[in-house]
């Protein structure tokens, strides 16, 4: 039954009836026009259509009465039940009231240029309730054939296309998608213990493992590629926690140390699983690749299905013939959802898929799963692998209240600068990043990122995070799930840079370059917006990276709570350090930054920011590294395009250090690089290495000012009791490193 489309159509009260009646199609609209966009009508006009409920190769359901072939435009305004493995088309279009249901029993393959689900219309090929059975596949093939520039200069074309229909997929369950190993394996082995069970995992599937090293830095190149390996299943334990493959591993993939006696890993890598047995593939990688394009009033569930070789907007600068926008493997595209809604917690549901390239090296095409205004949805136990520019991608910074949870990104090839925001605010995203967001506005949880390569233009680029929210100005921000954010009453504006995190948890990141980056987070470049709520990073493990665990770029009113920083032992161990893991900022405007119950191993250390306001401070954390917390002097006014912020003090508190195998403790250290006569910046170190009664200031010798000179063989630069000392460490912090409370430090008069 039709739904009311709120002008979804140009002339849509007269296109309602037509579509109703429709005897000869003779009304067929050449478009579908949304607010957002003019897509065209690729079965409008239908060579062979349905005359009643039947099966796509029985001829009693087509009129004329015969089989479809390859150059026919076909329309399903019926129940037609998919049940070929060689059935082919040009376009198939499903029309209001048709649905073509794809059998759960036996193997399918429909090989089509275009499969357009048009309004009213439904695609479905398993459905939670009832999934394409386990040993079945069914598969959707984009046929290689060349796009009609003239009647399609958009290129909406060749792939996948929902258009206010109803598109559901559903393959058997992977549970989970990926695993955490048991142990770390060695080279030659042939099997893996996992930290749980696994169920849906057939013998054949292809396993992803990747490379879990600390990779080179910048003194010996830059890694263009990782030693990740993809082995295959031969066997699986009845408990479903071991699990045999071929070929043996080729090299170590080890986990992350904090060397406490032990002897066992803190962190382990994963292993994810790249198969499904619902798959939409290009016919050729490199033909004409499809693409997935889903939009406005459709109602989505895609779980455990495969999108191979897809996508055709490559992360080279956009043009509107040779790579044009919105072209991506996954594009969830203006997505409203119905309304009023239907499923009772999220306007769509992508979960448990995977999004791979087969090709040998990562391709040129960007992203896996891209979310452009988009709301409301879940983006669940997902794993993109080999892939270009970046693997799930929010577009434009208004994407409001998703939910991107327990999500895994492997391989992802780089291409582009640091900044990578186009001169409409869109992201371009593509410096080679697991998770790139434009907004701040959405909940992400749990998620997993690996091997990420930089690309050719920066090698400050890639991350396996990356919040880019610079000149994100105002956004339409949905008022109830199904809003049109292209209707006023619908949506309110809320200025992007004055949104906090809504939710950043539990996730982590490993074996590569860099881990995690926050751009203009409450600020518009180094002005702070006011009133922006604190945003807390809560529980965020990054390991084996080997630039900058966390580099921040400017920032407000922000806490790390519960951060885990781990470098190689065997690297913390040599004398090259460069910025092995270190928690940096340089020379971004940071105000009001809290780092508390946080873990650093085996990496430099932390090390504040030198354009600073407001309170800093370092809590209740742990250092087993070479530096400790690095204090350095703010630079000269004008050093950091034209601001001059003024010298707040970094109070460090209640934090416990320890020494790197064979090097001395250090705890704390200056950085004299930047000199400014009128610094006055200043360090206190209160309940030093969890000594109840050990507070003190810390002064550079090359200021002149120190008020001693005193020394202390684990702290850089002279050690003095000042006044000051018994006003900020003189009772104002509770001691939350046992209790987990978190005080704060005021320059109020105790």
């Amino acid at each position: 039954m039709l739904r009311s489309r709120d002008a979804f159509f140009t002339g849509g009260a007269v296109l309602l009836v037509v579509l109703a009646a429709a005897p000869a199609r003779a009304g067929s609209p050449s478009h579908f026009d949304t607010p957002f966009d003019h897509i065209p009508n690729f079965a409008a006009t239908p060579t062979l259509r349905s005359v009643q409920n039947g099966s796509w190769s029985s001829a009693s359901t087509w009129l004329p009465a015969r089989l479809p072939v390859a150059s026919d435009v076909v329309l399903i305004e019926h129940t037609v039940t998919y049940e070929s493995l060689t059935g082919v088309a040009t376009v198939v279009g499903i029309d209001a009231g048709g649905l073509l249901r794809f059998s759960t029993s036996q193997a399918t393959r429909l090989a089509t240029r275009v499969l357009l689900v048009m309004p009213g219309g439904a695609l479905e090929v398993g459905t939670p309730a009832a999934p394409v059975a386990p040993g079945v596949t069914s598969e959707i093939v984009i046929r290689n054939l060349p796009l009609d520039l003239v009647a399609d200069p958009d290129q909406f074309g060749t792939g996948l296309l929902c258009v206010d229909g109803r598109v559901t997929l559903h393959g058997t369950p992977r549970s989970p998608t990926f695993a955490r190993l048991g142990t770390a394996p060695g080279s030659g082995a042939t099997s893996f213990a996992l930290q749980e069970a696994v169920a849906g995992w057939r013998i054949g599937d292809r396993l992803l493992l990747p490379d879990s090293a600390q990779p080179l830095t910048e003194s010996s190149g830059v890694p263009r590629s990782y030693d990740e390996e993809v082995v295959t299943i031969q066997s699986i334990s009845a408990d479903g926690r071991t699990v045999g493959f071929s070929p043996p591993l080729a090299v170590e993939h080890p986990g992350a140390t904090d060397e406490n006696g032990d002897g066992a890993p803190d962190y382990l890598p994963h292993v994810a699983n790249l198969d499904r047995n619902v798959v939409v593939r290009s016919e050729l990688r490199t033909g004409t690749r499809g693409h997935v394009f889903l939009t406005y009033r459709s109602q989505i569930d895609i779980r455990y299905a495969a999108f191979v070789d897809l996508g055709r907007t490559t992360f080279e600068d956009l043009n509107q013939v040779g790579n044009h926008i919105g072209r991506y493997p996954l594009h969830l595209h203006h997505l409203m959802g119905p309304f009023p809604p239907v499923d009772p917690q999220y306007q769509y549901r992508i979960v448990g898929n995977v999004v791979r390239d087969d090709g040998a090296a990562p391709p040129p095409q960007k992203w896996a799963i891209a979310v452009h205004d988009t709301h409301h949805g879940l983006v669940a136990d997902n794993v993109a692998y080999n892939v270009g520019g970046a693997a799930f991608v929010t577009e434009d910074g208004s994407e409001s209240f998703n939910h991107f949870d327990h999500n895994f990104a492997a391989h992802v090839l780089g291409n582009g600068g640091r900044t990578e925001v186009d001169e409409t605010g869109r992201g371009v995203a593509r410096e080679g990043v697991g998770f790139w967001f434009r907004g701040p506005n959405n909940m992400v949880t749990r998620n997993v990122a690996a091997n990420m390569i930089e690309g050719e233009n920066d090698i400050e680029a890639a991350y396996g995070f990356k919040y880019n929210m610079t000149f994100l100005g105002n956004l339409r921000v949905p008022n109830f799930r199904g809003a049109d954010t292209s209707v006023a009453g619908q949506y309110t504006l809320r200025e992007g840079n004055g949104l906090a995190l809504r939710e950043f948890a539990n996730n982590e990141t490993y074996g590569q370059i860099q881990g995690f980056t926050l751009w203009w987070l409450c600020t518009e470049d180094f002005t702070p917006v006011p009133g922006c709520p604190r945003s807390t990073v809560r529980d965020l493990v990054i390991w084996h990276t080997a630039r900058y665990a966390y580099y921040g770029y400017p920032g407000y009113n922000y806490v790390f709570d519960g951060l885990k920083v781990y470098g190689d032992p065997e690297v913390a161990a040599g004398n090259n350090f460069e910025f092995k893991s270190v928690f940096w900022f340089g020379d971004y405007g940071t105000t009001d930054l809290l780092v508390t119950r946080s873990s650093f191993y085996n990496t430099i250390g932390l090390n504040p920011p030198y354009f600073r306001d407001g309170s800093i401070a370092v809590e209740d954390s742990f250092f087993k590294t070479r530096a400790g917390i690095i204090h350095r002097k703010s630079g000269a006014p004008g050093s950091c395009n034209g601001c001059d912020l003024p010298d707040p003090d970094t109070v460090v508190t209640n934090n416990r250090f320890a020494a790197l195998p064979g090097r001395p403790l250090r705890t704390i250290s200056l950085d004299d690089e930047t000199t400014d006569a009128a610094n006055e910046d200043r360090l206190f170190v209160c309940r030093h290495n969890g000594q109840a009664d050990d507070h003190f200031e810390v002064f550079f010798p090359s200021q002149g000012n120190a008020p001693c000179t005193n020394t202390r063989a684990d702290v850089e630069g002279y050690v003095c009791i000042t006044p000051e000392v018994d006003v900020v460490c003189g009772g104002r912090f509770t001691d939350g490193f046992e209790s987990g409370n978190v005080g704060s430090w005021s320059a109020a008069t105790p």
